[in-house]
């Protein structure tokens, strides 16, 4: 799975394909509309189906040789679920059954975390980010009346989320203890966050803004672990979502509502001149990054999983 400085596609033929994981055995990927967990292994050109979901596999997290994912709808889009399946396969587990609109998902420290972003009255600030044991055991609401919790990211200490309800720029990011306590908001005013990410210093994250292109309202972001003042590191972008982290690198995609087009570019966390790394015809679904490679899907008519040589 090497090549040269264009993108390529590893897989193809994956209807919705969404989240996408990597780690040093291959890389992952979910289908909203399959409703499975797919991987590559590195070495192999054959693609293999981990999981099937109940109805809408969504957000990937693999760590320790597992791959969790959620569900975001159960069947006749009844409760979804957070689930569990080994990377080399076998039976997948249901970690926590009974969850409205289960979407973002960590792995960090023993635990695994998701949110449940409202319960079955569908209102606002009904949502709750939960953790558990890695098989599922003691779950824990860290936080409740959240506004549609989505996207999330962990590390040593923290657990950071958005609360996303994307009517205007009045979404938050919030933080915890992975261990309990208070949560913290630690950003205002933001515009749909998403693609969440995290270094030792600072938390980072795309607003998605508006939506159409015109408008241009979404923007990267960050601020310093614990609150403070928030730094905008790049603005006047359309639809930017998905984000990952490696080093002082940031990887992101743009999306265009209104052309179907969209981008993936990177810039150094300090801010910058953002570099154009790929551009594609439809919407991104996932980004994965690891030391030689960028992995992303592109949820176009014949759905694919797309590699760019670092």
């Amino acid at each position: 799975m090497s090549g040269a400085c264009q993108p390529f596609v590893i897989a193809t033929g994956i209807t919705s394909p969404g989240s996408v994981a990597v780690d040093s055995s291959g890389v992952y990927w979910t289908s909203e509309s399959d409703a499975v967990v797919s991987t590559l292994p590195f070495g192999s050109t054959t693609p293999v189906n981990l999981a099937s979901s109940e109805t809408d596999a969504l957000e990937l997290a693999v760590a320790g040789g597992v791959a969790y994912f959620t569900d975001f709808y159960g069947p006749a889009n009844g409760p979804g679920s957070v689930n569990s399946v080994s990377t080399g396969g076998g039976t997948a587990s249901v970690i926590a059954p009974s969850q409205w609109f289960a979407t973002g998902i960590a792995v960090g420290g023993g635990y695994v975390f998701w949110t449940d972003g409202a319960d079955s009255t569908h209102d606002a600030n009904s949502g709750t980010v939960f953790r558990a044991t890695l098989t599922g055991a003691n779950p824990t609401a860290l936080a409740s009346k959240q506004n549609y919790p989505a996207y999330m990211a962990v590390d040593t200490n923290n657990l950071y989320w958005g609360n996303s309800y994307g009517t205007g720029p009045t979404d938050t990011i919030v933080q915890v203890a992975i261990g309990g306590g208070t949560p913290n908001t630690i950003a205002t005013g933001q515009y749909g966050p998403a693609g969440i990410v995290v270094d030792l210093t600072s938390v980072y994250w795309a607003n998605y803004g508006s939506g159409t292109g015109v408008e241009r309202t979404a923007s990267v972001v960050k601020v310093t672990i614990g609150g403070g003042t928030a730094t905008t590191l790049l603005s006047g972008i359309s639809g930017a979502a998905w984000m990952a982290l490696d080093g002082s690198t940031l990887f992101f995609t743009t999306y265009d509502q209104t052309t179907h087009a969209y981008a993936l570019l990177s810039m150094p966390t300090g801010g910058g001149t953002p570099a154009t790394l790929a551009t594609g015809a439809y919407m991104p679904g996932g980004l994965a990054v690891n030391a030689t490679s960028v992995y992303w899907s592109d949820a176009s008519s014949i759905g694919s999983i797309l590699q760019l040589a670092r």
